[in-house]
């Protein structure tokens, strides 16, 4: 079965699609268009902002077959022409020296002799800060980051942080959804802060359609028959929202050579219950049997033995109240069974016969003692609510270029639009891009708070419309307009 669903078995599947659906090429073959629903748009997107000037190392993490190494491809090619990419091999990464040999071969340099490793991994940093001052930053890439040394992967991102991190080169390590607790970062607060993480999710059933449906009519088939409701479900089966398994299981599903684990399980119990169909019915009819011989039998028992409940008497009680009464003898209230009662009811006789309103011995009832209630034992005082402690004053921020700084509730008090370029946890990051064109006189930057840490936001200018926002991007440095600003309200910084 497993041949069948990866297709490897002799001359594959596909000629046999094209032979059925008449197919000029493999749908699941076909690198584009890229995908960018699952919020694959926005990840690229992340990393495209992050790397060309961000201030944080960037983890991508995700199930296997999740489509990491898809989206570290489309970022290359779409990036290829203004970062420098360096990819370092995880099954290679067992130590610094590993690293440090790899890094200066990738930018065609020997390692410093005379230096340890770490002390050549900061240098090899300060050279990448050297090369994003000339206008292109490095990119460093290490795709299934699981298979490297936990400690040689912290040991490159703590010469990172030691780096001017806004000029280094920025690596990204790709890896599963354990890769943050593999590299420790759960317990250590200071390496953690200067780490961006990046989740994909699982494709979801509208997903599965979203993805296939353009490579489908792009190879000439038609998605009212691949891509049928009862296809698409067993696809969503199979796949299990993996894209790496997507690619495994639709050229099955597509033959109809595919069995989703619903309709096997059902074929399973169906033959079970057929085997032991017969032996429950024996078990049903003996038990019915057993029951009725056992009720007969008690039956016959009871009527040979003729017992007969006897039946019992019943009584009833007369209570005489009151000083007048001749059977009692104006003595003590008296209590004796009326054996002439047959209906077991129970009489009360009083001679002298008193109303609802009197007690016993014709006394008001009024008059009668009355026991008073025990008092209710008094409430203990609530004890008073302490004072709650009054929060400490937060310290007074202070920008390192007040002349370009800008408090939030001015900015989101402003009306109309800006352009957003860079944004980073650092202020460095802001201050460095400012300085970097002092050439636009209309860079400001604001501080918010993301995450419970500083967020510092580099915007341009106060514009009436979006298009005056997007229109004032037109006369920017290519190196910025190539990161496609984001338009946005001044209100919603």
């Amino acid at each position: 079965m497993s041949d069948v669903l990866t297709g490897l078995e002799a001359g594959g599947l596909f000629p046999r699609l094209q032979e059925r659906y008449g197919l000029r090429e493999d749908p699941l073959a076909l690198e584009t268009p890229f995908y960018a629903g699952a919020q694959r748009q926005h990840a690229l997107e992340t990393l495209r902002h992050l790397c060309g000037f961000g201030d944080l190392a960037l983890i991508l993490t995700g199930a296997r077959g999740a489509g990491k190494t898809r989206l570290l491809g489309e970022l290359v090619r779409s990036e290829g022409g203004r970062l420098e990419f360096i990819r370092l091999h995880a099954g290679k990464l067992d130590c610094l020296d590993a690293v440090v040999r790899a890094l200066y071969r990738g930018i065609g340099r020997r390692p410093p002799e005379g230096q340890t490793s770490r002390e050549a991994l900061a240098a090899f940093f300060t050279l990448s800060e050297e090369a994003t001052c000339k206008g292109r930053r490095q990119v460093l890439l290490v795709d299934d980051a699981d298979q490297a040394s936990s400690g040689v992967l912290r040991g490159l991102l703590e010469a990172f942080r030691c780096a001017d991190r806004s000029l280094a080169a920025v690596p990204i390590l790709a890896g599963s959804g354990g890769l943050h607790e593999q590299l420790g970062l759960d317990r250590d607060e200071g390496l953690s802060a200067s780490v961006h993480a990046i989740g994909l999710p699982w494709f979801e059933r509208e997903d599965i359609r979203q993805y296939l449906e353009p490579r489908v009519l792009k190879a000439g088939g038609k998605p009212s028959e691949l891509l049928s409701a009862r296809r698409l479900d067993q696809l969503t089966t199979l796949a299990q929202g993996s894209p790496g398994r997507l690619q495994r299981v639709a050229h099955a599903v597509w033959l109809d050579m595919a069995t989703t684990p619903g309709k096997m399980a059902g074929t399973a119990m169906r033959g079970w219950f057929g085997s032991i169909r017969w032996v429950a019915l024996a078990i049903v009819l003996l038990g019915a049997s057993w029951w009725f011989v056992a009720s007969q039998y008690d039956q016959v028992m009871e009527t040979e033995s003729g017992r007969v409940k006897p039946e019992v008497e019943p009584t009833r009680a007369i209570v005489t109240v009151g000083p007048g009464s001749e059977q009692n003898g104006g003595g003590p209230v008296g209590v004796e069974p009326d054996r002439e009662a047959s209906s077991g009811e129970t009489a009360i006789t009083s001679p002298g016969a008193v109303s609802a309103s009197e007690g016993l011995d014709g006394m008001p009832e009024s008059d009668l003692p009355v026991k008073e209630p025990e008092p209710e034992p008094e409430p203990e005082p609530e004890p008073e609510p302490e004072p709650e402690p009054e929060p400490a004053a937060s310290q007074a921020f202070e920008a390192a270029m007040p002349e370009k700084f800008v408090i939030l509730d001015e900015v989101t008090s402003m009306s109309g639009y800006t352009a957003q370029l860079v944004a980073g946890y650092q202020e460095q990051t802001a201050v460095t891009f400012i300085r970097r064109y002092p050439e636009l006189e209309g860079l400001r930057y604001t501080r918010s708070v993301r995450n419970g840490q500083n967020w510092f936001v580099v915007y341009l200018g106060q514009f009436e419309s979006r298009e005056a926002a997007r229109a004032s991007t037109e006369d920017l440095p290519s190196s910025i307009r190539s990161q496609q600003p984001w338009i946005r309200a001044l209100g919603d910084i």
